[in-house]
C-alpha cells in the first residue's frame, strides 16, 4: 500500500498520513504537530520518552509535540497504520487545553471507536466546505480523546451565557451568504470551538454549519421565486459552487432548485 498524505485546503492545522512500514520512519525521531495514530493492522513496539508500549490493531496511541519516539514493528510486512497530525495551536485554541501537560499514551478502542474512526475518514475526504469539515474534525477529536484518552475536559464542561450563543445566532444571520469560519464565531463569543459545536446544538437544535446552510437555502427560495438564475443565486447565497447548491437545496427542500422556479 503505498503512503497517502490527506490534506484539505483552507485546513492547515491537519494532515493525515496512510500507509504502511515501509513508509514509516526507521529512527527516532520527533514531530512539532500532536499526533494521534491507529494501528489497523499488525503490531509494534513503541518508546516515548521513557515509557514502552505495546501496540496492535484497534488501539490508538497520542504523541505530544516534540516527543522522541520511534516505532518498531514485529513484523514489517503486516504493519500497517494510520497517525492524524495536529498544529498544537489550533488544538489549543479549540479544546482550551495545553498541549504541554499531555503525556504519551495508549487507548484500547472498542468496536465503536473503530467505527467511528472510519466514518471519520470517509467523512473528511469527501467533505468540501470548510466549516463542515472543521466541524466534523472537532467533534470527531473532541469525541475520541475525551472518550479513550486520559484527558479531562475540564474548561469546556461549564455551560456558557445564553447571550453567547444568542449572538453567534445572529452573526450567522446577518452574514450567512459570507464564508464563516468557526474561528469567527469564537471570536465573537470568547467560546472554545468545540464548547461552540456542542452546546449550540444543544440550544439550537442543529449544528452551526447546519443551521448556517439552512438559512442560505432558505434565501435561495426566495430569489429562485423572484426570477433568479440557479448558478447566480449560488453565489448570492454563499455556496462554492452551482453543483454543491443543488445537492444542499435537494437535501433540504426535496427537489432540485430548477425545478423550485
Amino acid at each position: 500500500m503505498p503512503t497517502s498524505m490527506v490534506r484539505k485546503k483552507g485546513l492547515n492545522f491537519l494532515e493525515i498520513k496512510e500507509g504502511a512500514w515501509g513508509d514509516y520512519s526507521t529512527r527516532k525521531h520527533s514531530h512539532e504537530e500532536l499526533q494521534i495514530g491507529f494501528v489497523e493492522r499488525g503490531s509494534s513496539r513503541i518508546t516515548c520518552k521513557n515509557l514502552a508500549f505495546e501496540m496492535k490493531s484497534e488501539q490508538a496511541i497520542l504523541i505530544p509535540p516534540d516527543i522522541v519516539h520511534l516505532c518498531e514493528p514485529d513484523d514489517r510486512g503486516k504493519f500497517k497504520f494510520t497517525i492524524l497530525y495536529i498544529v498544537p495551536n489550533w488544538f489549543e485554541k479549540t479544546f482550551k487545553l495545553e498541549v504541554s501537560n499531555l503525556e504519551p499514551q495508549i487507548a484500547l478502542l472498542d468496536k465503536q471507536g473503530v467505527k467511528n474512526i472510519d466514518r471519520f475518514l470517509d467523512s473528511f475526504k469527501s467533505e468540501i466546505d470548510p466549516l463542515a469539515m472543521e466541524s466534523l474534525v472537532i467533534m470527531f477529536l473532541g469525541g475520541f480523546i475525551f472518550s479513550y484518552f486520559k484527558i479531562q475536559p475540564s474548561k469546556i464542561t461549564s455551560v456558557p451565557k445564553e447571550s453567547k450563543l444568542s449572538q453567534i445566532k445572529e452573526y450567522m444571520d446577518q452574514h450567512f451568504n459570507e464564508p464563516i469560519q468557526l474561528d469567527d464565531l469564537a471570536e465573537i463569543s470568547d467560546m472554545s470551538k468545540f464548547s461552540i459545536l456542542r452546546k449550540f446544538k444543544t440550544q439550537f437544535k442543529v449544528s452551526p454549519h447546519a443551521y448556517l446552510i439552512n438559512k442560505r437555502i432558505n434565501h435561495a427560495k426566495q430569489l429562485l421565486i423572484n426570477g433568479e438564475t440557479v448558478a447566480a443565486t449560488a453565489v448570492t447565497c454563499g455556496f462554492f459552487d452551482q453543483s454543491h447548491f443543488v445537492k444542499a437545496f435537494r437535501q433540504y427542500v426535496g427537489i432540485a432548485p430548477v425545478d423550485y422556479k
